[in-house]
């Protein structure tokens, strides 16, 4: 997608727009897994291991923000 917008005519065509949205709709989906996973999982892993005082996981996160 990049490809097409660097060049000197910077319009999409709307075959790149359409994968665009594509894309950006599994993501989505793999966002929400990814922020369970940290929610939920690793959280739990991290409990566990302060229950035996051992470091654990850091999931501090930054947000991501894809320009489109």
């Amino acid at each position: 997608m990049r490809g097409v917008s660097d060049t000197h005519d910077p319009r999409l065509t709307k075959g790149v727009q359409d994968r665009s949205r594509d894309v950006q709709a599994d993501w989505s989906k793999y966002k929400m897994q990814m922020n369970e996973i940290i929610q939920k999982d690793i959280n739990n892993y991290n409990r566990m291991f302060k229950e035996k005082n051992l470091p654990a996981v850091n999931t501090e996160t930054k947000e991501v923000i894809i320009n489109n």
